[in-house]
């Protein structure tokens, strides 16, 4: 790694800001910035940064989806155009770069990221990185300028969120039976043991909560979250010309590496099914063993590393993927839809299929 890349754990605050949404390149963002700060004046406080939003499938790849944010004081000021609300903060892993920008190079800066994630099995949310704007520090006495990137790490996330939904589901005797003694591994703990600890959360919900339905709400809570800016376009697709329309939408999108995005989603008078193909097919033709290839079929970067090495985890942990077509068809519909596995990696298939049951009356 550059030596001029320092890479660790952060905890970050919820933070109110102002921002400005585009689709354009990096070299608008300095120009966003600065008619962002005359248009909040004196209520802009702390340091700003940009939101580069996953999950744009429309724009040319020369563009990316763009906030640029500003921490904010104050009640609501209604100017044209800009947004104010609530970024969610949480535990984010900070690339720091200490050199000018001229003296490394983005690219270096994102690799880093990427190889230190990859060498730690460490997993990212869905929710945008953030970029914090570069800062001088006293350059005329020899300080450089800090640039640093923030990724929110899944892993944290999804323990606050089955805390939290345990938490809103049952009572503390049955929360703390589930939860007590069993704190969440260090974040650089070996992959083996991030897969153990999970199990074992998942065998003490099974234990201790008999309700199908409670289960399905704690663990669909825990999901990542979907990418907010793709939800608003096939919405209105759906409110012009119906779900039909939606899913030809969804099966022409290839942009998850060829693959596509929407698992190919078909539907079966009020369901929709959605079908994953295995993460990795080509790895999983060239396992060696049945573990490696149930590992190269799973879409779930918490638990690959450990099924590949032989952790047995529970089906019932793929309840947690509900949540992620629950938000997707919920923010479509407008309308609340249930959503059931049919089909899981961790049930001995090698797909994982998910069943949306749509709202009566969409069609």
């Amino acid at each position: 790694m550059d030596p001029k890349i320092a890479i660790e754990q952060v905890s970050v605050p919820d933070l109110r800001v102002a921002s400005l949404e585009f689709v354009g390149s990096h070299a608008e963002i300095a120009d966003r910035f600065a008619r962002l700060a005359a248009l909040t004046g004196s209520r802009a406080w702390g340091t700003p940064f940009c939101l580069y939003h996953r999950g744009a499938d429309d724009h040319p790849s020369a563009e990316r989806h763009l906030e640029v944010c500003l921490p904010i004081r104050g009640a609501y000021c209604g100017n044209p155009g800009v947004t104010e609300r609530v970024i969610p903060g949480g535990t984010m892993l900070s690339v720091r770069c200490n050199a000018p920008r001229a003296a490394w190079g983005p690219a270096a800066w994102w690799r880093s990221a990427g190889d230190h994630l990859e060498r730690h099995g460490l997993e990212t949310e869905t929710l945008p990185f953030r970029e914090v704007c570069a800062t001088t520090h006293g350059t005329a006495a020899g300080r450089p300028e800090s640039h640093e990137l923030l990724l929110p790490l899944m892993r944290p996330a999804w323990f606050e969120r089955f805390s939290r939904g345990l938490a809103q589901q049952v009572e503390r005797a049955t929360r703390d039976a589930v939860l007590g003694g069993l704190p969440p591994p260090d974040l650089y703990a070996p992959p083996p043991s991030t897969g153990a600890w999970l199990a074992a959360l998942v065998a003490r919900l099974e234990l201790h909560v008999d309700s199908h339905p409670i289960r399905l709400a704690v663990l669909s809570g825990c999901a990542h979250t979907f990418p907010r800016p793709r939800i608003p376009s096939l919405r209105s697709t759906f409110e012009a010309h119906g779900i039909d329309a939606v899913l030809q939408r969804m099966a022409a999108d290839r942009s998850d590496g060829g693959r596509s995005y929407y698992s190919d989603p078909v539907r079966a008078g009020t369901r929709v099914i959605a079908i994953k193909r295995p993460a990795n097919p080509e790895e999983a033709r060239r396992a060696g063993t049945e573990n490696a290839r149930r590992a190269a079929r799973c879409h779930c970067g918490l638990i690959r590393a450990a099924v590949a090495r032989g952790v047995e985890i529970s089906p019932t942990f793929c309840l947690c993927g509900t949540g992620w077509y629950q938000q997707l068809w919920e923010g479509i519909c407008r309308a609340p839809v249930e959503v059931t596995v049919l089909d899981s990696v961790l049930a001995g298939s090698d797909r994982c299929r998910f069943e949306i049951r749509l709202p009566r009356g969409i069609l």
